[in-house]
């Protein structure tokens, strides 16, 4: 959680130096190189969680095999604060009000960390929790009160690539 919590404020003062635009890429992989190139990180291993298949980095260039956390692609200044920002891997996100985060897979961990954009963090841990379904998804993780405004959000995996499900 503290991690998420640390990601996302790096994430706040990226926008706060871009005109309030969250930097954005094709993958988490390719926003976080840009902290990482930005110089508003200098430790490749804050993205970094112990789980199957990935790798610690070994350098200030980060692979998808490096990075264990998304994103939610295209947020600004008119975003909700509610809406999820970073949030531990092997979850799909539906960007609808009320949106869950699903699963893709037997989750590594029994929870999900994740930072809003108002900076707020959590650990939703399941199945203990009753903000959690039987099958693992976590409802509401996008507001009942979204509203796009407009805008497409997406979710950003590390290697840019987000399974169906």
């Amino acid at each position: 959680m503290q991690t998420s919590h640390a990601i996302a404020l790096v994430m706040f003062q990226y926008a706060n130096d871009h005109n309030g635009n969250y930097p954005d890429g094709k993958s988490s992989t390719e926003v976080f190189q840009k902290l990482i190139d930005g110089g508003y990180i200098t430790d490749p291993l804050i993205f970094y969680v112990q789980m199957t298949g990935k790798t610690k980095p070994t350098s200030l260039r980060l692979k998808p095999e490096n990075v264990c956390w998304d994103v939610t692609s295209t947020p600004d200044g008119s975003t909700s604060d509610e809406l999820p920002l970073v949030f531990l891997t092997g979850y799909k996100v539906n960007y609808v009000p009320g949106g869950a985060a699903v699963p893709l897979m037997k989750p590594e961990y029994q929870g999900i960390a994740v930072c809003y954009k108002s900076n707020n963090a959590s650990f939703v841990v399941a199945p203990s929790s009753t903000a959690v379904n039987p099958d693992g998804s976590i409802p509401n993780f996008v507001p009942a009160d979204f509203n796009p405004q407009g805008k497409t959000y997406r979710q950003l995996t590390p290697d840019g690539v987000l399974p169906d499900k």
